[in-house]
């Protein structure tokens, strides 16, 4: 089944697509061994046109000593291969949850948050604007 084959009118993928750490290779990232299904991923969201893949904002070492929690310079983005034909907005909710797998209650959404001077969207405020 292709992913436009029921004509949405966005597709939103709440999931990362990458090699943690930039290690491309398949001892530390198991994942580029199904070269076919990337292939098949890649192709099938270029064909779609509508896709929002999520992208999470974070700071670097030298602007989190400074203190800040709620400011961002950077955003890690899933592969190119994947991110290329699909539109990129971050999906970073403030909770106090130390670890993922911790229970989360969130109470508060930031639609926009400025990095390096550029206003990103937040992920579902990015899928509502498609609809």
């Amino acid at each position: 089944m292709q992913l436009n084959q029921l004509k949405p009118k966005v597709i939103g993928v709440d999931s990362f697509f990458d090699c943690e750490g930039g290690l491309y290779d398949t001892l530390n990232c198991p994942q580029l061994l199904d070269t076919l299904g990337n292939l098949m991923l890649s192709n099938a969201i270029q064909e779609a046109g509508n896709v929002v893949l999520v992208s999470k904002l974070i700071q670097t070492r030298a602007l989190a000593s400074k203190g800040d929690s709620n400011v961002y310079d950077s955003i890690e983005y899933s592969d190119l291969m994947f991110r290329k034909y699909a539109i990129n907005s971050y999906a970073n909710l403030p909770t106090d949850a130390v670890y993922q797998d911790d229970v989360k209650l969130c109470r508060s959404i930031f639609p926009k948050i400025p990095v390096n001077g550029k206003d990103e969207l937040a992920f579902s405020v990015q899928l509502a604007m498609m609809i």
